[in-house]
C-alpha cells in the first residue's frame, strides 16, 4: 500500500493541497480514508472544491490500492476508472483505447507509461483483491 505524501499536485489542485495540509492530511492513505461527510465538512469550512477533493480521494484510492503513481492514477480516473471493481470490468485493449481517446482529446501524445502488459497486470491484481 502506498502511503506516500501528497505533494506537487497540479496547479488546479493546489487549494485542496493547502487545505488538506492545514488540517493534518499529508498522505494518500489519510486522504483515501476520509468519508463523504468529512469531505463535505472540509469544503464548508475551507476554500476548496468538493469536486476536486472527491477527485483527489479517487486518485488516492487508486494510488494506495494499486501502488501506482499520481500520474497513472489520474489517467485512470479521467478515463472513468475510479476503483478496483471498475478496473476489473475492462480488458487491457479497452483501457488502451480509452487512454488513446483521452490523448487525442487533449492533443497530447504519449500521456503515460501504460502498455498492454502493465494494464493486464493491474487488472489481474485488482481481480485478486476482489476475491
Amino acid at each position: 500500500m502506498n502511503s506516500s505524501e501528497i505533494k506537487n499536485l497540479p496547479s488546479h489542485f493546489r487549494p485542496e493541497e493547502k487545505v488538506l495540509n492545514s488540517i493534518g492530511i499529508y498522505t494518500w492513505e489519510e486522504l483515501k480514508c476520509l468519508t463523504d461527510k468529512e469531505l463535505n465538512q472540509i469544503t464548508v469550512r475551507k476554500t476548496c472544491s468538493n469536486h476536486n477533493l472527491n477527485k483527489l480521494r479517487g486518485i488516492a484510492v487508486l494510488i494506495c490500492e494499486l501502488n501506482i503513481s499520481l500520474q497513472d492514477a489520474a489517467i485512470l480516473l479521467y478515463i472513468g476508472i475510479s476503483s478496483l471493481k471498475t478496473l476489473t470490468k475492462y480488458t487491457p485493449v479497452e483501457i488502451l483505447r480509452k487512454i488513446g481517446r483521452l490523448e487525442r482529446n487533449l492533443g497530447a501524445a504519449d500521456l503515460n507509461a501504460f502498455n498492454y502488459q502493465k494494464i493486464h497486470d493491474l487488472i489481474l491484481f485488482a481481480k485478486s483483491k476482489q476475491i
